[in-house]
């Protein structure tokens, strides 16, 4: 309906056609495509690097021992920092009610 025709008006597509060029792909896009893949796998691979290597090189033992020290350890920085975190919130509210009504 509808929605075949604005896609068909506007070029786009959801399955993959060649180009006139033959490619799939066009030449000025590619470069930041892959650029931003390589930028999330390196951010993957930050996030989620040391529990692969704890599966991968650790005991079951071990790996345990690391996901209790590393949820015990979010926990008390989350105690530790959720006063400082609410006193921020109520500040910036205010600081923003401030902003939007000055002559009060």
């Amino acid at each position: 309906g509808d929605f075949r025709r604005h896609g068909a008006a506007v070029g786009a597509s959801m399955w993959p056609r060649r180009l006139p060029n033959g490619d799939f792909s066009e030449t000025r896009t590619f470069g930041p495509a892959k650029e931003f893949w390589v930028q999330s796998f390196q951010k993957w691979v930050l996030e989620n690097g040391e529990k692969v290597v704890m599966v991968v090189l650790g005991t079951d033992e071990q790996a345990g021992e690391y996901a209790l020290v590393s949820n015990l350890g979010s926990i008390v920085a989350r105690l530790l920092f959720q006063p400082l975190e609410e006193m921020a919130l109520a500040t910036f509210g205010k600081l923003q009610a401030i902003a939007a009504d000055p002559l009060d």
